[in-house]
């Protein structure tokens, strides 16, 4: 793997892993009805519902990014539906 490739990968892992909701927020500044606020308060709403499956306050995707929280929250609630643990 190449030096490029290398910094391509910590790249990615360290965007997986930062809350854009409050830059969003920024960007929207007074502007309540905003593509930016909006899409901030989504964010919002998915980390809250990330931090509900995991039982946390957002250290599991702190710990492991919003990709793989969410795989593995896709999971918990796979099994919670189908009656598994």
């Amino acid at each position: 793997m190449s030096n490029l490739d290398n910094e391509i990968d910590l790249l990615s892992n360290y965007i997986d892993k930062v809350d854009y909701s409050n830059v969003f927020h920024d960007i929207a500044g007074d502007r309540k009805h905003s593509i930016a606020m909006v899409a901030g308060d989504r964010m919002n709403m998915l980390n809250d519902l990330l931090c509900t499956i995991h039982r946390d306050g957002g250290q599991y995707i702190a710990e492991y990014g919003y990709k793989k929280a969410t795989e593995d929250a896709l999971t918990i609630v796979a099994k919670l539906v189908h009656g598994g643990d």
